[in-house]
């Protein structure tokens, strides 16, 4: 994922008599799109890194806009179609990993534009895409009294024309709305007040997600750790071994999926006949002996299990979620 460097600091710039430059401001600016699903429903989901500048005179009626987006950080709510959405049918990130927007600020009425004749270059693909502005204003910051405009703007794009045909045979519709939210600010965007900052920083207890992970009022909750030992019968022949590991990785795969395997992994060669280990979201040893023992590879012999209580953070039941995110898709 490229990370997007913001526009440093500067005075305005005149970019002509009259005209001024105006950073774009990350925290207030987030391009959105929403897609078609079969005609069953809209989904939407926004970018969350934008850089850029905006070049206004509003007396002689010109300007200019200068977006780049940053096409990893698409988020839909759902993280598993966001990792589809940047693979290399559909934003292809891995090699343009930013779209671009220029385009001429036009149709001034009472110095605010209404329209942006400009081009979109997304996944190397440029094509004309001329944006409506419903709604334009311009006042003081508040916290540097410099010119703060801000804009909503609006264009429905054909997917196609950039490539991205995925879906059309389906009967998804290739018509993809857009909008740009935008807020500049003359001579760069200020910095937060330090007591805001120190609010956005703070993380929020998040009341749904610790019931869904168990948590306790410490954010804490009980598992039993098993560890996985050498057993006393090893499976020696090779098509019986090759079908006890699949059932041990489809009995892993099966409680994972249930929300009882909250982490498993390999020792990498222990001596002392360590193999692996499961972390199980169970009260007590005796529920953790009970799903154990569908294991193949303990009810063969070929590893044998010890049990200890163990107390930690309830976040460890989200590894399996995050690991999702982690792994790339197949080929």
């Amino acid at each position: 994922m490229m990370g997007l460097l913001l526009l440093a600091s500067a005075p305005a710039l005149a970019a002509g008599e009259g005209a001024v430059r105006y950073e774009i401001d990350p925290a207030h600016t987030f391009p959105s799109i929403e897609a078609d699903h079969m005609g069953m429903s809209v989904w939407r989901g926004k970018f969350e890194r934008t850089r850029g500048e905006i070049v206004l005179d509003q007396a002689a009626g010109t300007g200019s806009v200068d977006l780049a987006i940053d096409m990893a950080s698409v988020d839909f709510g759902y993280g598993p179609l966001n990792v589809l959405l940047a693979s290399a049918p559909y934003f292809g990130t891995a090699n343009h990993p930013t779209a671009t927007y220029t385009g001429t600020l036009a149709t001034f009425v009472d110095g605010a534009p209404t329209r942006v004749e400009g081009a979109l270059t997304l996944r190397g693909v440029t094509r004309p895409v001329d944006l409506e502005i419903r709604s334009f204003k311009c006042m003081p910051h508040p916290l540097v009294q410099r010119d703060w405009c801000g804009a909503d703007a609006h264009a429905t794009l054909d997917r196609a024309a950039f490539g991205i045909t995925e879906g059309a045979d389906w009967g998804f519709d290739m018509a993809v709305d857009l909008r740009i939210q935008v807020e500049a600010v003359a001579g760069g965007v200020p910095p937060i007040p330090e007591a805001i900052a120190k609010q956005l920083a703070a993380p929020a207890f998040d009341q749904a997600l610790a019931g869904r992970v168990g948590a306790d009022a410490q954010g804490m909750r009980r598992y039993v750790l098993v560890i996985l030992k050498s057993g006393p019968t090893p499976v020696q022949d090779p098509e019986a071994r090759k079908a006890m590991f699949a059932g041990h990785f489809a009995n892993m795969a099966r409680l994972s999926d249930e929300g009882t395997l909250a982490l498993a992994g390999p020792f990498m060669q222990d001596p002392d006949g360590w193999r692996g280990l499961f972390v199980l979201a169970v009260e007590d040893i005796e529920e953790a002996r009970r799903l154990v023992a569908t294991d193949p590879v303990v009810a063969s012999g070929e590893m044998v299990a010890e049990y200890h209580p163990w107390y930690a953070s309830a976040a460890t039941m989200m590894i399996p979620e995050l690991h999702e995110r982690l792994q790339p898709p197949a080929d």
